[in-house]
């Protein structure tokens, strides 16, 4: 085409370009949408490494209890009192109390204050693995058991429920005191459980602390419903004031 004088016929010169003549694209156009989901992403990243930070700097009054709590080296009533502070912080769940408390190398005066500050929203969350544990785990000491076992008296006051299997087991107890509160829930769950009652009776007009709780919680069964949990928190108190034995 050349050859007969056409210029229509040619093809046009394209410039040849190297990289170091092309402008550089901005991050944006290098990834487009992706970019911003990136961006997104490292904002995110941060937000959660703060509020992870932020949760445990808020938490170094409890890390330092259970540091505390947990060290044999110190004395037993600087122990004592951090498992005071943290069976009442409302920063450690029932579940993180209860499992304090089951620590055998703690002194036993922290175990049982651990134990009182769980609540009975533990039993209402899950009442027959609550209930159930407290009737047949071996080992337990009873004044532990029976600390725990309030919290049924006042799931059952509550109208929690608690599966009848767990508290006809514990109404068997070696220990009258720990009968006798199983019995009482019994008797609150079912009014016509004639046995649990006339068992209650009999106790109470007894000697020594069983009869005393015995008494006290026929007074329980007695009075009206709004009364009851709180005069179950009395029995506690009154509870506490004894030594932990066995």
């Amino acid at each position: 085409m050349e050859a007969d004088g056409d210029p229509r016929g040619r093809f046009p010169k394209l410039p040849i370009l190297s990289p170091a003549d092309l402008p550089p694209l901005s991050q944006r156009e290098k990834y487009g949408g992706l970019f911003y989901v990136g961006i997104g992403g490292l904002v995110l990243l941060v937000a959660m490494l703060g509020y992870f930070a932020y949760a445990a700097w808020s938490l170094r009054d409890v890390w330092s209890d259970v540091y505390k709590l947990n060290d044999p080296h110190r004395p037993e009533p600087e122990r004592l009192a951090a498992a005071n502070r943290l069976a009442h912080s409302a920063r450690l769940g029932d579940a993180q109390k209860l499992a304090l408390a089951l620590d055998r190398n703690l002194p036993d005066r922290a175990r049982l204050a651990l134990a009182e500050g769980v609540s009975a929203e533990l039993a209402a969350e899950d009442p027959r693995g609550f209930s159930l544990a407290v009737a047949r785990s071996p080992g337990w000491p009873s004044w532990l058991r029976l600390t725990l076992e309030l919290n049924l008296a006042r799931g059952v006051v509550r109208g929690y429920a608690i599966p009848p299997l767990a508290l006809e087991e514990l109404s068997h107890s070696e220990d009258p005191m720990i009968a006798a509160v199983a019995c009482f829930s019994r008797a609150v769950a079912r009014p016509e459980d004639a046995d649990a009652r006339k068992a209650l009776e009999l106790q109470a007009a007894g000697q020594g602390p069983a009869a005393e709780i015995t008494r006290r919680l026929l007074e329980v069964l007695h009075a009206p419903s709004p009364r009851r949990e709180a005069m179950i928190d009395e029995i506690g108190r009154w509870f506490h004031d004894g030594r932990p034995e066995g």
